[in-house]
């Protein structure tokens, strides 16, 4: 929740002491495992109606939770995937936007695109490479050197 971006920057002190860090850390890990069990009681894991893991935000949420537990934990402590795992901190304000009905709204709108923005894409790769291929034919060999003094 509080971690700097600056920590490992040399020359710069950090703005918190790393047992508060900590703490906050673990704090709002409980917190939000809290809630993630009450839920988890109030409407079932998986097999009900209206199940937990039946809804994409909650999974989002589910994953969150893992990853600052497995931080937390230091059960991955040292390795490029520790890095990714402390890496998934920044989702965490992902929680707390699920809860505002328009930022659900346009999160769920920028998701909806991805699929339609992927033939954009395309496109664009394949002009891309039929003007670099023009590019090439016509100043292939003629800009090999520099025709300043």
């Amino acid at each position: 929740i509080i971690t700097p971006p600056n920590n490992d920057m040399p020359h710069w002190p950090p703005p918190f002491d790393a047992r508060v860090m900590k703490a906050v850390n673990l704090f709002f890990s409980c917190i939000f495992t809290a809630e993630a069990v009450a839920r988890i009681g109030a409407t079932g894991l998986l097999f009900s109606h209206d199940a937990y893991l039946r809804d994409g935000w909650n999974i989002a949420d589910f994953g969150v939770l893992m990853m600052s537990w497995v931080d937390e934990l230091e059960i991955l402590e040292g390795g490029s995937v520790a890095k990714l795992m402390r890496m998934g901190r920044a989702l965490k304000p992902l929680r707390l936007m699920k809860r505002n009905q328009g930022m659900r709204a346009l999160i769920d709108a920028l998701l909806a695109t991805m699929h339609p923005m992927l033939y954009v894409v395309v496109f664009m790769v394949f002009n891309f490479a039929v003007f670099s291929l023009v590019g090439v034919g016509l100043f292939g060999g003629k800009k090999f050197r520099c025709s300043a003094p």
